[in-house]
């Protein structure tokens, strides 16, 4: 059973990683490894990862609430009206941007469904973590040398809606950054630096809630959880996962906006290094 300081560390994990491109996953595995809990992918530990990445989805809601609710109002509007499918491809920027979603969506769940256990598997091993952390700096470091994108809304193509749905079906793999590959495979593809933020986010709503409901259908096959005695520290960590995680998502599009995206990659080295020795010791002992 998780105690209450484990799920406010796990929650300040959860949170800060989340959004800070240095990838959750590979931090919560480390972190799960460190504090030697028994069974990770235990049915009370996936329901505590579900709660948490409800309070994450706050944060994001929180955060772009203006942008998202435009949108909405505006995909209702647009879709009613009787304009050539044509037409509504270039003048039309919520459908666009619909569009684009789903894309990026589908190519994320072609990847990742097939590769879920493998990566799962993958979370107890340190060592393998620490190197994809090493492939997400180098993948961060990358940015520096991008020159600035022009490509919005208008200007943005099936084709690299789905780069960065490619992007973000291998960051299911623990030490692949979710926002730092998506952010990045944007920014590589020549969208500006707000827009890639914007439309990276706007992609992990689908998919947390596609996360959300797996992993909600497999709970319900699960045997002998005992959710009375979870909601005490579940409730804590995903209010603790909110609330970082907002300050974390801030934090994060101000330094995109300033094109600081590669500074988290003298982080991921370091981290991944580190991961890779205590792996390696941890076989060998």
């Amino acid at each position: 059973m998780i105690e209450y300081w484990q799920a406010v560390l796990l929650g300040i994990i959860q949170g800060a990683t989340e959004f800070l491109p240095v990838s959750s996953s590979g931090h919560l595995a480390l972190a799960e490894n460190i504090m030697q809990i028994p069974d990770p992918e235990s049915a009370e530990m996936v329901f505590f990862d579900v709660m948490t990445h409800i309070g994450t989805l706050v944060a994001v809601l929180a955060a772009f609430w203006k942008p998202a609710g435009k949108f909405l109002s505006a995909l209702f509007s647009q879709v009613r009206t009787s304009m050539p499918m044509a037409q509504r491809w270039q003048r039309q920027w919520a459908l666009r941007l619909f569009v684009l979603m789903l894309v990026a969506t589908v190519v994320t769940a072609m990847v990742a469904f097939p590769l879920k256990k493998v990566f799962t598997q993958m979370r107890g091993i340190p060592w393998a973590v620490g190197i994809l952390l090493m492939i997400t700096g180098c993948l961060l470091f990358s940015t520096r040398f991008v020159r600035r994108g022009r490509r919005g809304i208008r200007r943005m193509g099936l084709q690299t809606a789905a780069c960065i749905g490619l992007a973000q079906g291998f960051a299911v793999a623990p030490g692949i950054s979710r926002s730092g590959s998506t952010i990045s495979a944007g920014l590589l593809c020549g969208v500006r630096r707000r827009w890639a933020a914007q439309f990276a986010f706007l992609l992990f709503v689908p998919a947390v809630l596609a996360a959300w409901l797996i992993s909600g259908l497999d709970l319900l096959k699960a045997e002998n959880l005992d959710v009375p005695a979870l909601i005490g520290p579940t409730l804590v960590g995903t209010v603790v996962a909110g609330l970082v995680g907002y300050a974390c998502l801030r934090l994060l599009l101000w330094l995109v906006r300033r094109s600081r995206l590669w500074m988290f990659a003298f982080y991921c080295w370091p981290i991944g290094i580190a991961a890779i020795v205590y792996g390696l010791l941890k076989s060998g002992s």
